[in-house]
């Protein structure tokens, strides 16, 4: 599992920037940015949204995820916007069902419609994009994760 530090050097690395950079954007010290990245130190909840911020990136990035949670996870998104397996063929596929959608957590089925298509044309041009080297590859796969931990805009 990547760690918080991890994370956070791999999103700066993506941007291009130094430690002092990111520090001076988002008013910590160099030297504690440092000490994330390199796991001496974990930052407090109100640093990692102002480094999350700085970075342009949603903070719930930096949570932790383990495959429980994932499953656990998707039976809440069963139960709040109806998303449920069906199978095609011989293929298990996750649906959604915006009748199912309720309480404060009510998404319509536009906003999941557009979050479907938004993910999928992300997904799409990561997965077909040519590329000449490993350089290149890691580049496209940089920026399909910098659109991924960014989301929602």
């Amino acid at each position: 599992m990547i760690s918080i530090g991890q994370k956070i050097r791999k999103y700066r690395e993506i941007r291009g920037w130094t430690q002092e950079y990111l520090a001076q954007k988002i008013g910590l010290s160099a030297s504690a940015i440092r000490k994330y990245e390199n796991g001496n130190r974990m930052p407090k909840d109100s640093q990692l949204i102002k480094i999350a911020e700085g970075l342009g990136i949603h903070v719930g990035v930096f949570q932790s995820t383990n495959i429980d949670n994932l499953i656990h996870a998707l039976f809440d998104m069963e139960d709040v916007i109806g998303l449920h397996p069906e199978k095609i063929g011989d293929e298990y596929i996750l649906k959604f069902d915006s009748s199912k959608a309720k309480n404060l957590y009510e998404i319509s089925c536009w906003e999941q419609n557009e979050f479907m298509k938004s993910w999928y044309e992300a997904h799409k041009s990561y997965i077909s994009a040519e590329y000449s080297s490993n350089e290149e590859l890691q580049k496209i796969q940089e920026q399909y994760d910098l659109w991924r931990a960014s989301y929602p805009p």
